[in-house]
């Protein structure tokens, strides 16, 4: 059974992408055709989806916030699409203009008053429509994106409204979208299976890595992208697809298949040798989805438990490099099975749901196996939640350079159009302390300043001495509002950069000599009681 970092209560609000019930799902508006030329704006569709926005941000922005602002914010998307368009705020009207000609003037409504706001601005937009060609021309859907894009430059880079197609594309990846579970290659012209997922219809079906599909419910798949057959595989969930597949050995068969929810594969494992020492164990992380802690376990109790394996691995390293995040709960979980107990994040938000502290276990089922972490510059959001716990409870050494420093969770929900909104309610807080957002995390070992600078922190490691300590020691004093200044002084010490092949063979040297991996070990919380 999957362990759970616990926060009661809470698990299902507290996601870096998760979709939300709430007061914008009441209605639910049928979706624009994109091949229909529009021949009006249509005010009420817009102000029930601005009704629907200002109900879910205003109790939940990080910032406060009042439907007044939230729509003379919005409105200034008008002259993105249309430099003469204006809105002007006379007294107790809003006007909106098109050069130095009122077009429709609108008594202001109560600053609270968040459907008479979002009604008010859905009228402005509307005789905007009426005069001006260039948003006719972009079209009802540019005019609600342009409202949110330019609503959402007065909060923080992570806020943000996703139209219907994109927010549908986010939500499969999250959430799972129906289909097999493999992933495709192209080899000789023909689809071949790259990777089949250990839990979806595929695996149970008996597909297998290197066979080819040679057609789709009847179709040939000779000279199709991957792409393509992947699309052709999905399909609505609960309904079967018929497959034309070859072995490798030649044999061709015909294989029926049911689609069912997968979400994409996130953890990909691999065998190092480790010479006399046996073999590490190295799990690349891509992201975290609603699967991804028991993945991650599963490949912990396959290598390190099987009684098919003459010798579990001496060592663990987790590759999170370019992991851009996910959901929260998922990093929580994945660090709850790695450590001995303690604090895995703290939350901080206005919305009391959004304020929480995620505690792991006591059992740490790796049984404390030598752990290291690799980071990147695009390390970011649940994969630093996740490189911070295991670090500051002194229970991985981290190698790489400075992560992203996306430190801010957003709490999403689906507008009644169709499209995503995500709005960034809390923050995000280390075991130790400091804030991940802007600041990131910092390495143990930084291979960022080249090699030279490398060759001489493994110098000073064999001598017990860790030349990023310092800069650690500082980072985690650092508690939210420090001046940009102090942050960027900080994260100087090892700049953000892209992964490189002296991350693994860095860790790989670091586990194969243990008074090395001692010495670069550090804990910057104290031991639970």
């Amino acid at each position: 059974m999957t362990r759970r970092a616990t926060a009661p209560g809470r698990w299902a609000l507290l996601a870096l992408a998760l979709l939300l019930p709430g007061a914008a799902r009441a209605q639910t508006l049928p979706p624009l055709d994109p091949g229909i030329v529009a021949t009006r704006f249509d005010s009420a569709r817009a102000a029930t989806i601005l009704t629907a926005a200002f109900a879910f941000m205003l109790p939940r922005t990080l910032d406060p916030a009042t439907p007044r602002d939230l729509a003379l914010w919005g409105l200034d998307g008008l002259p993105a699409l249309d430099p003469r368009l204006s809105t002007v705020v006379r007294g107790n009207e809003i006007e909106v203009r098109l050069g130095a000609k009122p077009l429709l003037s609108r008594h202001a409504p109560d600053t609270d008053d968040a459907p008479g706001w979002a009604s008010l601005a859905a009228s402005l937009a509307d005789a905007g429509w009426a005069a001006s060609p260039a948003l006719r021309a972009a079209g009802p859907q540019a005019i609600i994106s342009s409202f949110f894009d330019e609503l959402f430059n007065h909060f923080d880079p992570y806020s943000r409204y996703a139209p219907p197609a994109e927010g549908s594309r986010q939500t499969a990846w999250l959430e799972g979208s129906a289909g097999l579970g493999v992933e495709l290659d192209s080899l000789g012209g023909w689809a071949v299976i790259a990777h089949v997922k250990d839990d979806g219809p595929a695996a149970e079906a008996g597909l297998r890595p290197g066979e080819a599909i040679e057609a789709v419910d009847g179709q040939s798949t000779r000279g199709q992208t991957p792409d393509t057959v992947a699309r052709w595989l999905a399909g609505p969930e609960d309904t079967d697809t018929v497959l034309r597949v070859r072995a490798a050995s030649g044999r061709v068969r015909e294989q029926r298949v049911a689609r069912r929810i997968v979400t994409p594969e996130t953890v990909y494992a691999q065998t190092i040798p480790a010479g006399r020492a046996g073999t590490w164990l190295g799990l690349r992380i891509t992201g975290f989805t609603h699967d991804t802690d028991r993945r991650v376990e599963t490949e912990l109790l396959r290598a390190l438990r099987d009684p098919g394996h003459a010798r579990p691995p001496a060592g663990l390293i987790l590759d999170l490099r370019g992991n851009r995040g996910g959901l929260l709960r998922q990093a929580a979980q994945t660090a709850d099975l790695m450590l001995g107990g303690g604090v895995v994040a703290v939350t901080e938000g206005r919305d009391p749901e959004a304020s929480t502290t995620w505690q792991s276990r006591p059992d740490d089922i790796t049984d404390g196996l030598p752990l290291v972490v690799l980071v990147d510059g695009r390390t970011a959001s649940a994969a630093e939640i996740l490189a911070a716990a295991l670090q500051d409870h002194g229970r991985a050494v981290l190698i790489g350079s400075a992560t992203l420093g996306k430190g801010l969770v957003q709490t999403v929900t689906t507008l009644p159009d169709g499209g995503a909104l995500y709005v960034t309610w809390s923050r995000v807080l280390a075991p130790a302390g400091y804030p991940l957002q802007a600041l990131g995390v910092l390495p143990q070992i930084c291979t960022a300043l080249g090699s030279g600078a490398l060759a001489g922190q493994m110098r000073d490691l064999a001598a017990d001495r860790l030349d990023m300590l310092p800069a650690l020691l500082r980072h985690a004093t650092i508690r939210p509002g420090a001046a940009p200044a102090t942050i960027l002084g900080i994260r100087a010490a090892c700049p953000a950069a892209e992964g490189r092949e002296q991350d693994m063979l860095t860790a790989r040297r670091l586990l194969a000599t243990p008074a090395l991996y001692r010495a670069a070990r550090l804990a910057l919380t104290p031991p639970p009681p």
